[in-house]
């Protein structure tokens, strides 16, 4: 049920579908929006006008808004609006709830039909009213952009930090000149810093290669995978892809929080050499490809430090450029082991921790802001386009009152 002062309206009585055209030309600035989103540029855009384009073939159904110049692909429709009291964004959101899949076209690939989408049926509200939903949920999702960029920020800060404090030190920018360096096999590093082999300081140990005939979907323990690996280094949640193991686990692969894991197979781009820090005792089991480092010499090395070290973007190519296999790269203790590392004492090592960790909070903390607006956007996005929370408008105002 929609509230009496709501329509229903067929979406070609709202615009008209056009087909995307293909390009001849691959230059300028004008974005290209394809069933994969943007990927090229050309001079002149086929559309002028805010639209919205609509997966045709691939990836079939998904919605995007241009509120700028662009050119839709041929794999994509877009639309011409034929009525001017039509929030376009309005109309962008409820198809973003309420998308076409594609799944039913009689082809080997997705597809969305023009009649599907000239058919599907709207719920109108009255155009002040799109204007308020809209509005609502604009400023959900700016907040997010917002978010999203300080997130893009930090992780640069974060790059450019493990570059600096990794070379100097934790000294201040300013101050580098006066880092009195001296050469060593692996180059330039602050006298007063030994360089060593890993093999030196601590050994790997492989994990279990445990049975799939035993995963299920719940459990005590769970099977660590590179899944938990984020690329970048740190512990990732798999949620509903995490696999459980239903029986008693092995004597000696059960871990421990604050065990130090290193992914020793690239299961996707970036992964390999990426390293994590168990977030909880007896719950996660030490799977096969995963390196646990044992045996530190914690009297010359600190465990973060190390964590740190192995998410350095120069450690990560040393790690790949050693690796063997062609589809799916693997390395080795021995391999990792070789490894050089430029070791400050352990007092400059935990400056170095403490500084990164308090750039990770940061992310942290940022990044959960993030899901919860993401949540809320969800939320309001459903409720808001089926009536289940109005938005009470004043006309005169122009602007929205409160949600109810």
């Amino acid at each position: 049920m929609i509230p009496k002062e709501w329509d229903v309206k067929k979406l070609k009585d709202i615009a008209e579908i056009k087909y995307g055209k293909g390009i001849s030309q691959n230059k300028g600035n004008i974005p290209v929006i394809g069933s994969g989103g943007t990927y090229s540029f050309v001079y002149k855009p086929l559309v002028s006008f805010p639209t919205i384009i609509i997966g045709r073939k691939g990836t079939a159904g998904k919605v995007w808004l241009s509120e700028i110049p662009c050119w839709p692909s041929d794999t994509t429709f877009y639309l011409i609006w034929k009525r001017k009291e039509i929030s376009y964004y309005f109309i962008y959101l409820f198809l973003t709830l309420n998308p076409l899949s594609g799944e039913h076209a009689k082809t080997t690939l997705p597809s969305v039909q023009k009649a599907d989408l000239e058919n599907i049926e709207i719920p109108i509200p009255p155009f002040p009213e799109q204007r308020a939903i809209a509005q609502v949920l604009r400023t959900v999702q700016e907040a997010r952009e917002k978010t999203e960029a300080v997130i893009e920020a930090t992780k640069a800060l974060k790059k450019a930090m493990m570059k600096h404090l990794f070379t100097y030190g934790p000294v201040p920018l300013e101050e580098v000149a006066k880092v009195p360096l001296k050469e060593t096999e692996i180059g330039l590093v602050p006298e007063g810093w030994e360089v060593v082999h890993l093999a030196q300081l601590f050994n790997i140990k492989h994990g279990y290669s445990f049975k799939g005939e035993f995963f299920g979907s719940v459990g005590k323990y769970v099977v660590l995978t590179p899944g938990h690996f984020k690329e970048e280094g740190g512990f990732k949640d798999q949620k509903e892809k995490t696999k459980f193991y239903t029986i008693e686990p092995h004597y000696g692969y059960l871990l421990k929080r604050g065990d130090l894991l290193v992914a020793m197979t690239e299961q996707s781009p970036g992964l390999l050499g990426s390293s994590i820090i168990i977030p909880e005792s007896n719950k996660y089991l030490h799977n096969q490809r995963l390196g646990l480092i044992h045996n530190i010499d914690t009297s010359r090395l600190d465990k973060e430090f190390l964590f740190f070290f192995f998410n350095l973007k120069i450690i990560r190519k040393s790690i790949f450029q050693t690796a063997s296999g062609l589809k799916v790269k693997h390395t080795s203790p021995g391999k990792i082991r070789a490894l050089h590392i430029a070791l400050p004492s352990l007092q400059v090592q935990q400056q170095i921790v403490h500084l990164l960790q308090t750039i990770d909070q940061k992310l942290i903390a940022e990044e959960s802001h993030r899901q919860a607006l993401d949540a809320l956007f969800k939320t309001l996005l459903r409720d808001l386009m089926t009536a289940k929370i109005r938005v009470k408008f004043s006309s005169s105002s122009g602007k929205e009152l409160d949600i109810k």
